[in-house]
């Protein structure tokens, strides 16, 4: 019984922790889609003083996948083949093509950092639910999993491949059958008692 106690305990406390863990790089994702956010407006409305300073510079291929194994982002997208009926915002990328590349791979970015602190909000609550619960093989816990890894398992097939997204798709199927036969035996643990 003082080994189940103690087994729990150390449960509750690794939620505990990672429930801390989440939240600090919740705040740091916050704080970097906000300023991603902003450096893509700001880009976006600089239209040709970005350019023309980039190239002046010399760093039109900034954070381009081309030339540099540091690099994260390709941020030249081919706008040639970019078309618009609205006519500002062709006249806007074929004016200002850095511009127009950098600022939406920027924003985009942000947009993926957000998707992200949706899914650490997520976990983090589930977290903080599995420590203040008696025990983490409960059916409300079990779903609160189920449905983070679905929509990590989407957002990942949606965004790095539909392969990556199938392996957490297994992934989720495996935990939830793992907390199955957990919430079972929890079940039947209580019935003893």
């Amino acid at each position: 019984m003082d080994n189940d106690n103690a087994k729990l305990e150390r449960i509750k406390k690794s939620c505990r922790v990672g429930a801390k863990v989440t939240r600090i790089i919740m705040v740091v994702m916050i704080v970097c889609s906000i300023i991603g956010t902003a450096a893509g407006i700001t880009i976006l409305t600089m239209g040709p003083k970005y350019d023309a300073m980039a190239i002046a510079t010399g760093n039109e291929q900034a954070f381009s996948s081309h030339g540099s194994s540091f690099s994260v982002l390709n941020m030249n997208m081919d706008l040639d083949s970019v078309k618009s009926d609205i006519p500002a915002l062709q006249e806007y990328i074929d004016n200002c093509p850095l511009a127009a590349s950098h600022g939406i791979t920027i924003l985009i970015t942000s947009l993926a950092l957000i998707l992200a602190i949706v899914l650490l909000a997520i976990t983090n609550a589930t977290f903080k639910k599995m420590s203040e619960s008696d025990t983490p093989f409960t059916p409300e816990i079990k779903k609160r999993i189920l449905i983070t890894m679905i929509i990590l398992a989407v957002a990942v097939g949606l965004t790095m491949g539909l392969g990556e997204g199938a392996i957490i798709a297994i992934l989720a199927w495996i935990v939830t059958s793992i907390l199955d036969y957990g919430i079972s035996l929890q079940q039947q643990y209580d019935e003893t008692l």
